[in-house]
């Protein structure tokens, strides 16, 4: 993808966007039992897809049938609620997840062109500093700011623990050029 070739020129007029955010939040209004899980228990809960929503659906058939076999501790009235709201869920999810996904395949394009664009002109400004255009130098030095890695220059008395750092910054500064080349080589 080149810089000259937008995907999407688009605008997004504000009151649309802030109607647009104003519609999600009263969506999210409607769910105030909605919560974030935390990663491990995110992955503590993996593995129920739709076998396991006809698993549960069989479950609560035979157990509404036969209340007399039934565990005394599963509350009947809590499991119906919550196999109601799980596939209510879904249908949201079945929707709301293509948008999603839309939504930022979207912005990784915009992203990347605008991207490709800021990297173009600060290419400019770095030639332009060469060519000893008056101002330019200055804005190519702030622009390449993003491009450097700070390096640690801390000192010891071990001459050991002295190559292994110059043995490393050497090592860093060669990543550092490989990265740039690697940036310069994108403008192209």
């Amino acid at each position: 993808m080149s810089v000259n070739f937008n995907l999407i020129s688009a605008t997004l007029d504000e009151d649309v966007h802030a109607g647009i955010i104003t519609d999600v939040k009263a969506i999210e209004a409607k769910l105030p039992f909605a919560v974030t899980l935390p990663t491990e228990e995110k992955v503590s809960m993996r593995g129920i897809g739709l076998k396991s929503m006809d698993f549960m659906d069989k479950c609560y058939e035979y157990a509404v049938k036969n209340p007399e076999l039934s565990p005394k501790h599963i509350n009947m009235v809590e499991f119906e609620k919550d196999l109601k709201l799980a596939k209510q869920l879904q249908v949201l999810m079945q929707h709301l997840v293509p948008l999603v996904d839309k939504l930022k395949d979207t912005h990784m394009i915009v992203t990347y062109e605008a991207y490709n664009a800021a990297r173009s002109f600060y290419q400019h400004m770095k030639n332009a500093a060469n060519s000893n255009i008056p101002g330019t130098s200055a804005i190519a030095k702030e622009l390449g700011k993003r491009f450097h890695v700070v390096r640690s220059t801390s000192t010891t008395n071990s001459n050991s623990s002295s190559s292994a750092s110059s043995s490393e910054s050497v090592k860093t500064a060669a990543r550092e050029r490989k990265t740039e080349e690697e940036t310069e080589e994108i403008e192209k």
